[in-house]
């Protein structure tokens, strides 16, 4: 068996993803879309779609999964750097559902360029203290 037989679908890597970026049970979210859509859909075969033992969902589930998550059914079938495009704005909305991200944003609004990449200097400061992976920060427009 290859390394490439053995990797999981893009399906499968996906689901990974998105359940990276919003952590939930499969259980939550199977109840999720059973709810969404009146259709019954297990945790079990959820899991399977994400560890990519089942590859193939029909169309609404993969609408349902994609509506649960905040993304376009395209997600599933873009490329790689369509993906992460959708990847990322997906994480800044769930980033900016915490109350004291969402405050520090909007305080920084108006601020000039050259003040904007000072903060962001402080906040790669502090993710360091804290043992928090590098993200990648936009410096603003000078």
């Amino acid at each position: 068996m290859s390394d490439d037989a053995a990797a999981p679908g893009v399906i499968a890597q996906r689901l990974q993803k998105l359940w990276d970026i919003r952590p939930a049970s499969l259980r939550d979210v199977a109840a999720a879309i059973s709810a969404a859509t009146g259709r019954h859909v297990s945790a079990a075969y959820l899991g399977q779609l994400k560890n990519g033992t089942r590859a193939e969902p029909s169309y609404s589930i993969i609408e349902a999964i994609a509506r649960h998550f905040g993304v376009t059914p395209d997600y599933f079938a873009a490329d790689d750097d369509t993906a992460r495009l959708a990847e990322d704005e997906l994480r800044l909305l769930t980033t900016l559902r915490d109350s004291g991200v969402r405050s520090i944003a909007l305080s920084a609004d108006g601020l000039s360029p050259k003040s904007l990449a000072a903060i962001a200097d402080i906040v790669r400061t502090y993710r360091t203290a804290e043992g928090l992976p590098e993200t990648p920060v936009t410096q603003p427009d000078a």
